[in-house]
């Protein structure tokens, strides 16, 4: 049976940049005795979420001590609902907190067409807040969320959803992501003439010091303009995730990195990852790093491919143990093999009569699955990855 996502689902998503992270939700995956993968958050995760829930406690109270805040009840609301409650308040500016809506299945299943896209289906969605403003033309609204993170930073918009991933903290896009989910939904709820929705939505960040220590300022709200954005996520929501949902298991792309602390399935990649002797093994191998790895496996492959391919760490100790065949792939791609060479740590230069060269990262992760496909070292069902 299939289930559905959130905008909190959209958001770890990309900031862990996994595909298996989104299919396991999607379709509930199963683990190998046939239950549900273990959906219970991490310690990390638990922590986070309190910290969120502090910050969003004070940005509410002090909301409310401002004299900005309508709180609504959280249950789904409609369009004609919110704007009775809009004007029965006197205020030109304000937040209102509790508003909680059903994603608008039969317009988003009309966009999901337009893309030539199944539907897929999403479950109840919670914004933050939202900003309200009313104007000679009407109210004006945007979406704002609350993040207690203070190292978020606003990059340029301007930068393609690829480019934007690349960069050394993804959980900016998982905001963005998040947003603009909420505002895409709300547009089609809540219409004009009334209504007008703007151009921008918001992350509340807590002020430089801490919340703890500073109150929180609307100079603190991050603005993150929309239409950039509208390309590559309508990409994303429309074309993507339905195309990976659907895939078989064993198809999804995914690496096990240090993104993955803290994702509720980190326990079933970590113990798959030593079963199947993937680059992930070796610590610290982050996502681009594996996309070089496995450019110059492919690369050492020959034509056709060998009937049972073997482990990716089994395949890295191969082609290092063969000191002509790096020099041929050397001559090939040689910003490839460099590159690789840094990332498994290799020494820059080798005895004359030296014929292999030995990588400290493969070699320990070749031990650890050596040792992994051993059953005594099974304990309970548990393999270990340090």
């Amino acid at each position: 049976m299939k289930r559905s996502l959130t905008a909190t689902n959209l958001a770890i998503y990309q900031h862990l940049n996994c595909d298996l992270y989104i299919h396991n939700i999607y379709n509930g995956a199963k683990g190998s005795a046939g239950t549900e993968l273990s959906s219970s958050p991490s310690e990390l995760t638990k922590a986070h979420y309190k910290r969120g829930l502090e910050w969003e406690s004070v940005l509410y109270a002090w909301l409310d001590d401002s004299n900005l805040l309508l709180t609504v009840p959280q249950i789904p609301v409609e369009g004609d609902t919110l704007l009775e409650n809009i004007f029965a308040d006197d205020r030109n500016y304000f937040f209102i907190a509790g508003v909680t809506f059903w994603p608008p299945e039969a317009q988003l299943a009309e966009k999901f067409k337009e893309s030539l896209s199944p539907p897929l289906h999403f479950g109840l969605a919670k914004p933050d807040l939202l900003e309200i403003r009313r104007t000679n033309d009407g109210i004006q609204w945007r979406v704002i969320d609350a993040k207690a993170s203070q190292h978020v930073k606003v990059r340029d918009p301007a930068l393609s959803l690829s480019e934007r991933m690349t960069c050394s903290s993804p959980s900016k896009v998982s905001h963005h992501t998040q947003v603009y989910f909420y505002t895409l939904c709300l547009n089609f709820i809540l219409q004009s003439p009334h209504f007008r929705g703007q151009d921008s939505a918001g992350v509340w960040l807590p002020p430089k010091d801490g919340f703890h220590t500073d109150p929180p300022s609307l100079s603190d709200i991050s603005s993150i303009s929309l239409p950039l954005l509208a390309p590559p996520l309508d990409t994303l929501l429309f074309r993507t995730l339905p195309r990976v949902v659907a895939q078989p298991r064993e198809s999804v792309k995914w690496h096990f990195n240090p993104l993955c602390q803290g994702c509720r399935f980190e326990s079933g990649c970590k113990s798959r990852v030593l079963e199947e002797g993937q680059l992930g093994v070796m610590p610290n191998i982050s996502i681009d790093d594996s996309r070089t790895l496995k450019d110059l496996l492919r690369m050492s492959r020959v034509t056709p491919p060998i009937p049972k391919p073997l482990a990716d760490i089994e395949e890295l100790h191969n082609l290092f143990s063969n000191r002509h065949k790096l020099e041929r792939l050397r001559k090939l791609s040689p910003s490839v093999v460099k590159k690789a060479n840094q990332i498994l740590a290799l020494p820059k230069k080798t005895c004359r009569n030296e014929e292999t060269k030995r990588s400290p990262l493969v070699e320990a992760a070749r031990e650890k699955t050596i040792l992994a496909s051993s059953p005594l070292l099974k304990i309970n069902g548990f393999l270990t990855l340090s």
